[in-house]
């Protein structure tokens, strides 16, 4: 069952693993597709069925593999987390690309970010991009997994 809470200007997607909350929000942004920017993180399998995931921007010209179970297929530099290696160039390359572009905080569009959740409580990930969408008051939709993962955001930024 997938959950949509609005708190302020934040809108979190919940539900559990495979419950269909990135396709529940890629029907969302389907219907007025001009109103949201930002990126879908959509599920790709790589040998022995691992689940990684691929950047797809929205209104942004972003675009690349984001975790994968070989660290040759991953743009460096990379960091290892649960079984994974994550591309840390990805997660700065679309934050230096919202913060370098001043359009991205005042032109009232949604911002979007699928998946945030453990990663960030740790300070990597999503986490320099949330703090400065939130500092500068964008409107935010972002799909957690747990509701553990949504108080902790609540409480950090």
């Amino acid at each position: 069952m997938i959950k949509e809470i609005t708190e302020g200007k934040i809108t979190y997607i919940m539900g559990p693993l495979n419950s269909g909350k990135t396709t529940y929000l890629k029907r969302k942004i389907a219907e007025n597709p001009d109103n949201y920017i930002g990126f879908l993180s959509l599920p790709i399998y790589f040998y022995h069925g691992l689940k990684n995931y691929y950047l797809k921007g929205i209104n942004i010209p972003i675009e690349g593999l984001l975790t994968a179970p070989d660290p040759l297929l991953l743009h460096p530099p990379l960091f290892y987390w649960r079984k994974r290696f994550f591309s840390q160039f990805m997660f700065d390359t679309v934050t230096e690309f919202v913060i370098e572009d001043s359009e991205i905080s005042t032109n009232n569009k949604i911002f979007v970010i699928d998946e945030v959740g453990p990663l960030e409580k740790t300070g990597k990930g999503w986490n320099k991009l949330i703090d400065f969408l939130v500092k500068n008051n964008v409107k935010l939709i972002m799909v957690v997994r747990r509701k553990e993962s949504r108080k902790k955001l609540e409480n950090k930024f």
